[in-house]
């Protein structure tokens, strides 16, 4: 739309809500591949947490104070 409107031509209605359906199509597959990113985020904290865990049983003395 910025295009458009940078080399003077104007919106008319049809053309406005083509771009608004465009950009909801985009958000909805950004949203869904941040779904994706978000899950991947969870997993690797679980393992994350695993191996804290197994480090500090099998070396305890570096997690003490």
């Amino acid at each position: 739309m910025r295009r458009c409107q940078d080399e003077g031509e104007k919106i008319d209605y049809k053309g406005w809500k083509a771009a608004l359906e465009y950009l909801d199509k985009e958000r909805f597959m950004l949203d869904y591949q941040l779904e994706d990113m978000k899950e991947e985020v969870r997993r690797l904290e679980v393992v994350k947490r695993e191996f804290i865990q197994e480090n500090k049983r099998t070396n305890p003395g570096r997690y003490m104070r």
